[in-house]
């Protein structure tokens, strides 16, 4: 579970039920990468999110912190967690590499230019990561009806 609450479920006989639909939308930017080692960048929430839909995908996760990265360009699959307002970290770039976005709006159009200049082949899934969201969380809401 994560330590964080996105949906709030009313539960029949009274009170409330909490959860966190975070690893549904993860799950579906893991499979939009497809099978096998996917590189995370940024080691905060969204990243817990990845973790555990990780385990779901059988996908193998490479988490680098702002701090950590590897000498040369990433070239396999990878999600960018990290805020666009924050600065991109020196010595980061791609060769070719996909990656999965997954702000929305104006952020991951301000990410999108960023992953184009650095070598990258930025997707924008934050729209997907949000649907996927929002269908858990219609089912946790429909499973008490």
């Amino acid at each position: 579970s994560l330590d964080a609450v996105n949906t709030l479920v009313r539960l029949p006989e009274g009170g409330w039920s909490s959860a966190n639909t975070d690893v549904e939308g993860a799950e579906e930017v893991l499979k939009r990468l497809g099978g096998g080692e996917v590189t995370v960048l940024g080691d905060g929430g969204a990243t817990a999110a990845l973790r555990l839909a990780s385990l779901r995908t059988g996908q193998t996760l490479h988490v680098l912190s702002r701090k950590n990265f590897p000498a040369g360009a990433l070239a396999g699959p990878c999600v960018w967690t990290w805020p666009a307002q924050l600065p991109i970290s020196d010595g980061l770039l791609f060769d070719g590499a996909p990656v999965a976005v997954i702000a929305y709006g104006s952020q991951a159009l301000a990410l999108r230019s960023a992953i184009l200049r650095l070598g990258g082949k930025p997707l924008l899934c934050g729209s997907a990561w949000f649907v996927a969201q929002a269908r858990g969380q219609r089912k946790l809401w429909e499973a008490v009806l």
